[in-house]
């Protein structure tokens, strides 16, 4: 984490190689496997846990404790409660909690929000997220004793993206997670339709045994279409008003015509891009500063995060992961 705004005053690691190396590149503090008197450090102000997934929520509630604020790395907590017990000892404490949702300001999701803002779709129907890839690991990201997978690892992005864009509570989850080609006990495939109040369906594809090309991004509205591939964005959208056609209540089509009469036929707009925004936005760091010293709300707060913990924990409940 590098940013004008904060300096690195201590690091801690089970490795003291690790340690080491930050010490002597940055002149910090360094604690090996010793949290309890890092968190007595009294310049130390914000702890970052970016432990394994694992560790993330009993490093966060110790680090609460100790009255400081936490940026929590992603995924937060296994489970909804987990994050619970995190806002609950923020809130205690006086502290801040930011979740490390950052994918929210990755440029293509900042591009398709934009969209999305203007009205050019419509109204929103459904969005498709797809991260694949063919391939196997060999870290603990692929144990399950690690909270290892892809549900945790990428799944956790693309749902809080996905519902960032949908603006919805969510009404109904269906989803299933395997593992086929792993070389570890967790997870490698996911797939998950998410049904939200306003009606938005989201269909999401986390996969390493995903060896196709296709769009990573689809997001459909009631007047047209964008799509994102090779980082780029493709939009096609209705121009102009649409007129009424009158439907034929008849057992056959007139002419034995089965197409759009000539008085309902659409006017398209075709558009395409680099998949970035065309705003300038605050970094996640710019906000979290901001955050902890103007009182500005964060970005990611922990309430915001947490349909994502349930929408995983819904999923997993019907496998054994």
């Amino acid at each position: 984490m590098w940013h004008n705004g904060f300096n690195l005053a201590a690091v801690c690691d089970i490795e003291a190689s690790r340690v080491d190396q930050a010490v002597n590149q940055t002149g910090c503090a360094g604690y090996v496997d010793d949290y309890s008197g890092f968190l007595k450090q009294e310049d130390l102000e914000l702890v970052v846990v970016a432990s394994q997934s694992i560790d993330h929520e009993r490093h966060t509630l110790r680090a609460l404790r100790a009255h400081k604020h936490v940026l929590c790395e992603k995924p937060a907590c296994r489970t909804p409660a987990g994050l619970d017990r995190m806002q609950q000892a923020a809130e205690t404490a006086g502290r801040l909690l930011a979740i490390h949702h950052n994918q929210r300001l990755y440029p293509e999701c900042l591009a398709v929000k934009e969209i999305i803002d203007s009205g050019r779709l419509g109204k929103l129907l459904r969005i498709q997220r797809i991260v694949g890839d063919f391939r196997r690991r060999s870290d603990w990201q692929v144990l399950k004793k690690y909270q290892g997978g892809v549900a945790a690892n990428w799944g956790v992005h693309v749902i809080d993206q996905s519902l960032h864009l949908a603006e919805s509570p969510v009404e109904k989850v269906w989803g299933v997670l395997g593992r086929h080609f792993s070389s570890g006990d967790a997870e490698d495939d996911l797939k998950a339709m998410i049904q939200c109040e306003n009606g938005v369906v989201i269909d999401i594809e986390v996969s390493d045994v995903d060896a196709s090309h296709r769009p990573q991004w689809v997001v459909l509205g009631d007047r047209g279409s964008l799509w994102i591939q090779d980082k780029m964005l493709y939009r096609r959208t209705l121009s102009g008003a649409v007129k009424p056609i009158e439907v034929v209540d008849r057992h056959l089509a007139e002419g034995r015509s089965y197409h759009t009469p000539r008085n309902g036929r659409l006017r398209w707009s075709n558009r395409q891009r680099p998949a970035t925004p065309t705003k300038r936005y605050a970094g996640f760091y710019d906000n979290l500063y901001r955050a902890i010293r103007h009182q500005d709300p964060l970005l990611v707060p922990a309430h915001s995060a947490r349909p994502v913990y349930e929408v995983l924990a819904r999923i997993r409940r019907g496998t054994d992961f």
